[in-house]
């Protein structure tokens, strides 16, 4: 009876990540599209994502809290998220000129703080089930089967449709909406234990948020300024075309990915499956960067990214109790959206240097993640 308990909770986090997929891959597979029709610079695109990384910033304060007055409530105030993810629809496609970037900005910022909410709280409740590397497996796939179906809906959609944007935002609302009222039904873990004090990190799980800080921001830089050139140069401005390439085929093949990457991080332990990824990352992104056309696009679906993301969660797992998983998870989060709003200034020398020299620069970036990853090991040696 326990262990049907055990699996439907498992099903559950990946169903639930998989609306949640669907309504992330609809802002982020329209976001650079959108703004680069209305003439936007790269450096104004990339504000956008630095608008998602502030929101998501807040989830270290909602991680924290929800270790010590528990989840629910969290979860409950995120679940309303999807407001604005339906005002971004309804602004760009009512009111389509340059000026409401403001307004857009401002909306994204208020859908990412709420996901916040919501992301940091289930993330932080999957690290305390019997076996986390499944429970993040399980997230993982539900998530990269939503974005890679979310995207190449939103493409398609939009290139097909007249009001091809408010049906692709109403259709990421309605999945939100969905993911949340999931996220709810899956019931607090018993082992939970609340603290009414202050846990502080011991230097290894420190080293693991600079090093996860220092992947995020090569990474990040590439992430954006590869999504333009893809979008423009490679296949010319074709929504439907960016939808299969950068969300539904890496989507899918991450999908599949993730079964190997589970029972990697279950032999070897998260921290040499996180550690495997920066190795790789250090070495496509600047590949990427030196190649051209459809080479460029078979390097960006590799699927890279959930091994890093099962590998850093299990890797948290392995070096804070259970009782501070809200807060690492809360704090790992952090690192990446601080990273996201820092990348943006790969806009701006991508605009000075052009966009290959700029996403080389990137990928050089992403190697000195393995300098503090390195010292994880020598402090956990002296804890």
């Amino acid at each position: 009876m326990e262990y049907v308990k055990i699996k439907t909770r498992i099903i559950l986090y990946a169903v639930a990540f998989f609306f949640q997929g669907i309504a992330d891959a609809v802002l982020f597979t329209l976001m650079i599209p959108l703004i680069k029709n209305l003439g936007g610079t790269d450096f104004e695109t990339l504000l956008a994502h630095t608008m998602y990384g502030l929101g998501m910033i807040t989830s270290f304060i909602w991680g924290s809290l929800s270790d010590i007055i528990g989840r629910r409530l969290f979860l409950r105030v995120g679940s309303l998220a999807f407001a604005p993810l339906l005002l971004i629809g309804i602004v760009f496609s009512e009111v389509i000129q340059i000026k409401i970037l403001v307004t857009f900005y401002l909306l994204i910022f208020l859908y990412s703080m709420l996901c916040a909410m919501m992301y940091s709280s289930l993330i932080a409740e999957a690290s305390l089930e019997a076996n986390p590397s499944r429970a993040f497996g399980s997230v993982n796939l539900g998530g990269d089967l939503g974005w890679g179906l979310g995207g190449v809906i939103a493409g398609a959609l939009v290139e097909k449709m007249a009001r091809g944007v408010l049906w692709v935002f109403i259709l990421g609302s309605v999945s939100y909406a969905i993911f949340a009222i999931i996220a709810n039904i899956i019931k607090e873990s018993k082992e939970e234990i609340r603290r009414k004090y202050r846990y502080k990190f011991r230097y290894s799980a420190l080293m693991l948020l600079i090093s996860v800080f220092l992947l995020s921001f090569g990474r990040e830089w590439v992430y954006g300024l590869f999504s333009i050139k893809t979008y423009l140069d490679i296949l010319g401005g074709s929504t439907l075309y960016y939808g299969i390439f950068v969300t539904m085929l890496p989507g899918i093949i991450s999908a599949l990915a993730v079964p190997l990457y589970v029972r990697l991080a279950e032999r070897f332990g998260g921290l040499a499956t996180y550690g495997l990824s920066i190795a790789i990352y250090s070495i496509i992104i600047p590949v990427m960067a030196l190649s051209k056309g459809y080479m460029a696009l078979v390097i960006w679906v590799l699927p890279i990214w959930p091994m890093y993301d099962i590998g850093s969660k299990k890797s948290s797992e392995e070096l804070v109790p259970k009782t501070a998983r809200g807060k690492i998870i809360g704090a790992m989060t952090a690192m990446v959206e601080i990273a996201m709003i820092i990348a943006a200034v790969g806009g701006y020398f991508s605009d000075v240097l052009g966009r290959e020299l700029s996403i080389f620069l990137g990928g050089l970036l992403v190697t000195t993640a393995l300098v503090p990853y390195g010292l994880i090991f020598y402090f956990k040696r002296r804890e």
